[in-house]
């Protein structure tokens, strides 16, 4: 976790490296970054919703660190060697928010590891996104995941 963007070029650089070392033939690396789009409402038209000017995560850290490790585990049965990368606080448009990697030996089990991994973590981590518009945050309700007694309501 880091608060701001992420750079892509050292997340990559690293995790090459790693891959080299351990003698891998396959990585994989999916980049997530801040579109701007414009935020969806209800009481809003399409022309009239503001465009999004950065996003700003908040990650309840242990639950975090605990459903990584379960992926980790999960990957390392499998021989893949997994890493993540995410921020919190703000992150402008055109910045990277989330870098992961996945790596191994050969390329089938990294390819059918990411996909299941990638759709776990849009559903499942314990990460909420708001939207910055015209200097305002707005929860991300459309694009957030509510968790089991977490308390919060949908």
């Amino acid at each position: 976790m880091k608060e701001g963007h992420i750079s892509n070029i050292d997340f990559s650089n690293i995790t090459s490296k790693l891959a080299v070392e351990s003698g891998f033939g396959a990585l994989s690396t999916f980049e997530g970054i801040v579109r701007d789009d414009k935020i969806a409402g209800e009481d809003l038209k399409d022309k009239e919703a503001p465009k999004v000017e950065a996003l700003k995560f908040q990650i309840y850290e242990p639950l975090f660190i605990k459903w990584m490790r379960e992926w980790q585990e999960k990957a390392s049965k499998k021989g893949v060697v997994l890493a993540l990368a995410h921020s919190y606080g703000v992150v402008k448009v055109g910045e990277t928010s989330y870098v992961a990697s996945v790596m191994s030996k050969h390329r089938k089990p990294v390819l059918e590891l990411f996909a299941s991994f990638v759709d776990d973590f849009k559903a499942n981590a314990p990460i909420w996104k708001f939207d910055i518009a015209n200097g305002k945050e707005i929860y991300a309700l459309d694009r957030s995941q509510t968790l089991k007694h977490s308390g919060l309501l949908k």
